[in-house]
């Protein structure tokens, strides 16, 4: 048993052996001193400025290859500052200034340079406070001497205004989400402050004071936009988290209530916070009256109960022997260096009748699974038919990136051949039809919103084909053709947000916004169709097929034709990450079609074939670009790297599930988590039918089977002979 305990402790502390290191970045010349303000989440590039007192300034930028590279200053300007850094370094935003006059926000990247972004209507200045991980948003604050307002600029829509809170007179950009949908800062007029959080859905939102304090302040968001931390001040200053859930709320009252022991300590300002949401960094007075930098990590609630059931059952033991016992995991680190103080429990002998060993394991695994069914039904694998309209045939096409919302085609009527209509399901509701646009006969949906509040697919009309696009509010509208291509149009895809559609109409592959209406996406050069498939979540990165051959588009690079496999000639791309970085389709091979994974640094590369079969073909991927789903010959496959490709059916049956009468055909789509899956199959009676599939995190597994390896070698260590469990 003890080796399985170091195996896990090998596999926990992995991350931890890549080689330390400490680099000095440089000094721009005629510059003093420099300072690093922001670092790419690759960690690949570092961005700041360079100073010689009040005289100079310039942003620069640093990567290990290429050193230490001044930016330079807008036109007119004398000095500039780098703010943000895109997640791969290739964009950074700043702002550049002179006078009193020209100071302006810019994004800079290697191909085009400093770019100034503008000012809004009514100011004279600019500045840049943060870029999103793609580099296709940057938020910032426009003023002239009287006030000052938050913008968010992008390359389609430029500098827009996200206003302020009702009865303040001001507000300014602190920075903003990794998609870019999320901008958060604060509103201020002479005798208050309240933070914001904007997005394109809401607008700008307060998100209130703590009781007794009139300021609060944000200052970090996580990369989905949901959480946000800051400070509030009044009588006394205190950290804050806020989500839509629960609100503002003081940090320290959040951890205490996790059982955390936070005696002497003042939390006064939390001053970021990871991609996640669950690790939140910023400073206090700890027990000794000092300033002090600390650490917190806030578990997902699922998580926690499972970790708690683990613990739940040694406590109880330990209980009647050593009485209770709280656990302390804030990790502090201070101003001087990083230290790590974990409290552990005090181990105490003691007296009484043990039960038997293998009765305590089944209390502990019992308790875990009924705890985990209990806080979240999403923790554990489950497989549902989601039905047909008019008990005919379904076939699900897509899923929201929450996983809450599916959405398809079902055919309909009497008959079960009269009509075949676009669905829109929820576990609460179930499948509801979504409509048929006015003079047509079927319609079909094939994209959703992250929240599944947006559907967009196609519907026959009096005018024929046409793309749609639907809310509840709205119900399904049509979004008409290109110019001189009204023969047929359908939508295959939407931003997070529901604001950007894209599709093909006719010949050619289309982007639509409410404001730009539908715009020609073009092709790749020498070509003459194109086809849109899939968009990134913030709708600055499209992908689909130009003639024969996969692309990728961008509002600043136009449509690139990303290739093929060895030996191919022919490849189409169906399902983009939510930052636009990784690609997903299939190309043909030298041996047949294969599905792929593309990046920008590793090119096109095969996912393989499941064994036994000849083809694969991928449909969508999870938001990080991590899990990519589609199926082989009509066997529908889950693919990651560290597993490589696996056949579903095999995966969702070795969790437990009965697939007895299914055969699974294909999976078509997969939510922003990589757990919930979607696609058809060929149900008991013989009918296609959608279905949705929820496959836990592994992490979710290896934290009850870490608790209860950990609690089975310390009981082993007591026991007068050995314990022989099965595999």
């Amino acid at each position: 048993m003890r080796w399985l305990m170091v195996l896990a402790g090998l596999v926990f502390a992995a991350p931890a052996l890549a080689a330390p290191m400490f680099v000095p970045l440089g000094i721009v010349p005629g510059a003093t001193y420099s300072h690093a303000v922001a670092i790419s989440a690759d960690g690949s590039t570092a961005v700041g400025g360079s100073y010689d007192n009040m005289s100079f300034s310039e942003a620069f930028r640093w990567t290990q290859a290429g050193g230490l590279q001044g930016l330079g200053v807008l036109p007119g300007a004398s000095r500039s500052n780098a703010a943000g850094v895109s997640a791969d370094g290739s964009v950074v935003a700043g702002g550049s200034w002179g006078d009193s006059t020209n100071d302006e926000a810019f994004r800079w990247t290697q191909g085009g340079g400093l770019q100034g972004l503008g000012v809004l209507p009514g100011a004279t200045r600019s500045n840049a406070a943060g870029v999103s991980a793609d580099g296709s948003v940057v938020a910032g604050s426009s003023y002239d001497d009287s006030s000052t307002e938050a913008f968010r600029w992008t390359q389609t829509d430029g500098i827009q205004g996200l206003g302020v809170l009702p009865g303040f007179v001001g507000s300014g950009a602190s920075g903003l989400s990794a998609d870019g949908s999320t901008v958060f800062g604060a509103s201020y007029d002479g005798s208050s402050t309240e933070a914001f959080r904007w997005t394109q859905t809401d607008g700008i939102q307060g998100l209130g004071v703590l009781p007794g304090a009139t300021y609060s302040y944000a200052n970090g968001v996580s990369a989905d936009g949901s959480t946000v931390v800051g400070r509030s001040e009044g009588a006394v200053q205190e950290a804050f988290v806020w989500n839509a859930a629960y609100g503002v709320r003081e940090l320290d009252q959040v951890l205490t209530n996790l059982g955390l022991n936070l005696t002497g300590w003042n939390l006064t300002d939390a001053t970021g916070i990871s991609f996640d949401g669950q690790t939140i960094v910023g400073f206090g007075v700890n027990p000794n009256g000092q300033e002090e930098a600390w650490l917190a990590m806030i578990p997902e609630p699922g998580t926690g109960l499972l970790v708690m059931s683990g613990l739940l059952g040694l406590a109880v033991r330990k209980k009647r022997r050593t009485g209770d016992y709280a656990p302390n995991k804030l990790v502090a680190k201070s101003t001087v260096g990083l230290a790590r103080n974990e409290a552990s429990a005090a181990q105490v002998a003691g007296s009484g009748k043990r039960l038997n060993t293998m009765l305590r394991l089944f209390f502990v695994l019992l308790l875990a699974a009924v705890l985990s069914f209990a806080s979240s039904s999403s923790l554990a694998a489950s497989f549902t038919p989601l039905g047909a309209l008019d008990q005919c045939s379904s076939q699900a096409l897509g899923i929201s990136a929450d996983g809450s919302v599916v959405v398809g085609e079902s055919t309909a009527g009497s008959s079960c051949e009269s009509s075949q209509q676009a669905f829109r399901w929820t576990s609460g509701s179930g499948m509801a039809a979504l409509g048929i646009l006015p003079g047509g006969s079927f319609s079909g949906a094939l994209g959703a919103s992250a929240d599944g509040s947006t559907v967009v697919g196609y519907s026959d009309s009096v005018s024929g084909e046409q793309a749609f696009r639907w809310t509840s509010g709205g119900g399904m509208v049509s979004l008409g053709y290109l110019p001189e291509a009204n023969v047929f149009s359908a939508a295959s895809g939407v931003s997070a947000d529901g604001s950007v559609v894209v599709g093909t109409s006719t010949s050619e592959a289309f982007r639509w916004t409410s404001g730009g209406g539908m715009v020609g996406l073009g092709f790749v050069p020498g070509d003459s169709s194109s086809h849109a498939n899939g968009v990134s979540a913030d709708g600055s990165v499209v992908v689909g097929y130009s003639n024969d051959e996969a692309f990728r588009w961008t509002s600043g690079g136009g449509m690139a034709g990303l290739g093929f496999l060895l030996g191919g000639s022919s490849s189409y791309a169906n399902g983009v990450s939510a930052d636009g970085s990784v690609v997903v389709g299939s190309s043909v091979s030298t041996s047949a079609w294969e599905a792929f994974r593309w990046t920008s640094g590793g090119g096109m590369v095969s996912l393989g074939f499941l064994p036994d079969n000849g083809a694969s073909f991928a449909s969508a991927v999870s938001a990080d670009g991590s899990t990519v789903v589609g199926n082989t010959n009509s066997s529908p496959f889950i693919w990651d790297s560290t597993n490589g490709m696996r056949d579903l059916t095999q995966v969702l049956t070795g969790l437990g599930l009965d697939l007895a009468g299914w055969t699974l055909l294909d999976a078509t789509g997969v939510s922003a988590d990589g757990t919930a899956i979607v696609g058809d199959g060929v149900d008991a009676s013989g009918n296609v039918e959608g279905w949705l599939a929820m496959i836990p995190e592994p992490g979710t597994d290896l934290l009850v089977m870490t608790g209860v390896l950990g609690l089975s070698a310390s009981r082993r260590r007591r026991a007068k002979r050995s314990t022989c469990f099965p595999a």
